[in-house]
């Protein structure tokens, strides 16, 4: 029994005490007619034919009896009270009773509406949220507005039933089962806290080293799932340039080499490198002028910078420095070549 039918039972219940009430009590006010006089009882006839012990009995049977009739009437006769003071006692009751039942009706009536309200403004500030994190840390390879760049288109019709979907969930989803919608919101939440080796997405997941925690992975699967985009995706000027950029020309076969690499590795999302088209991340340092930097990290490094060092850095970050936010990348299949 559900909270919406316990609560039209009582509102019954209460209607048939009210309507009991004021059949008992009577209506305040109405005029009540006088008490009828009681009749005089018949006298007793007289025994035919008793003897004088039969007398003696009859005698003092009418003497009991008149006793008995004399101590009726100075009883008091209780009559319905309708004085003021029980008249306003019936209605405050009634009023009351009347108040309860139209609360209880009105709750009936819009708590719904009301809990509906109260979820719909909850799930536009976790994509509000959302919509902000994906702009600071999944734009540079997703595209500023999520139509894909170094990754893949992530607007909700495209993502469920692409063939990069399907490979890493093993199936596609239906984006009007409520149950898909779903399982698909809980492969989003694992692959952006996890990762997926071997591509451009790195790990996220605090739990795993990086840089966020699982309320705000929630928010960006929301955001996703919902399809806020147009609503809640802000994408900065300089963004949306730098994804028209033309990549700048590599200056040597290193270079070339290199930079699909890191594009491979999603660099480009926590890194900027000045003319290099989706390098605008800003959750690490930026690494236009890398070289001239004396330490590794640059602010509180342990590491000289020098090429041998810096290929350590980018391999396994977290064995030179523990509770770094750089991924460990050798766990990501990256070589000692790469």
């Amino acid at each position: 029994m559900n909270v919406a039918t316990v609560i039209v039972l009582v509102m019954v219940l209460l209607g048939i005490g009210t309507a009991w009430l004021g059949s008992a009590v009577g209506v305040p006010g109405a005029i009540k007619e006088p008490p009828k006089p009681k009749p005089k009882p018949e006298p007793v006839p007289a025994l035919v034919g008793a003897g004088h012990l039969g007398q003696i009995s009859q005698e003092a049977f009418f003497r009991e009896a008149e006793r008995a009739i004399a101590a009726r009437s100075t009883l008091p006769v209780v009559e319905p009270d309708d004085s003021p003071g029980m008249q306003m006692k019936v209605l405050a009751g009634i009023a009351v009773s009347a108040l309860v039942i139209v609360v209880m009706g009105w709750y009936v009536i819009y708590e719904p509406a009301s809990e509906a309200q109260a979820s719909q403004i909850q799930l536009a500030q976790k994509e509000e949220r959302g919509g902000k994190l994906f702009t600071t840390y999944c734009a540079t390879c997703h595209g500023p507005t999520g139509t894909g760049d170094v990754g893949p288109n992530l607007h909700l019709e495209v993502l469920a039933t692409s063939p990069i979907t399907k490979g890493l969930a093993g199936t596609t989803f239906n984006t009007k089962d409520p149950s898909d919608l779903s399982k698909l919101h809980d492969f989003l939440t694992k692959t952006i806290s996890t990762g997926v080796p071997g591509t451009a997405m790195p790990t996220w997941g605090d739990q795993y080293g990086g840089a966020l925690n699982e309320t705000q992975i929630d928010d960006i699967a929301t955001m996703i799932i919902n399809d806020g985009w147009a609503d809640y995706v802000h994408p900065t000027a300089a963004q949306v340039a730098a994804a028209k950029a033309t990549p700048a020309a590599p200056q040597s076969p290193e270079a070339a080499a290199a930079l699909p690499l890191m594009q491979k590795y999603g660099c480009g999302g926590c890194h900027t490198i000045s003319g290099v088209a989706g390098f605008t991340g800003t959750v690490g340092p930026e690494l236009t002028h890398v070289a001239s930097k004396p330490k590794i990290p640059e602010s509180t490094g342990n590491l000289v910078n020098n090429p041998a060092n810096l290929a350590k850095w980018i391999y396994d970050a977290p064995a030179v420095k523990p509770g770094i936010v750089m991924p460990n990348f050798s766990g990501q299949g990256m070589t000692q070549d790469e």
